[in-house]
């Protein structure tokens, strides 16, 4: 498994949080996305360690904990 895909996996479970505490309150994810947000861009103004691999596992996490609560909701 490359790095970079290990990245990508890393933040999934985050984006997939984020799905979950948006749904719990909207409030909760919208300060949790901000926080992990600055996070990655302050990491990235050191390191220089292309913050868009981490935001990308972190959106694809976002929209998989999206279309769970969706199917969930659906079906209940």
């Amino acid at each position: 498994m490359s790095k970079d895909l290990r990245r990508v996996l890393l933040h999934v479970p985050l984006g997939i949080l984020t799905a979950f505490l948006t749904y719990t309150h909207w409030a909760l994810g919208l300060i949790f996305t901000i926080s992990f947000l600055a996070y990655e861009h302050n990491e990235d103004l050191h390191t220089k360690d292309q913050m868009w691999k981490d935001l990308k596992g972190y959106l694809w996490g976002l929209a998989l904990g999206g279309l769970g609560l969706f199917i969930f909701r659906m079906l209940s």
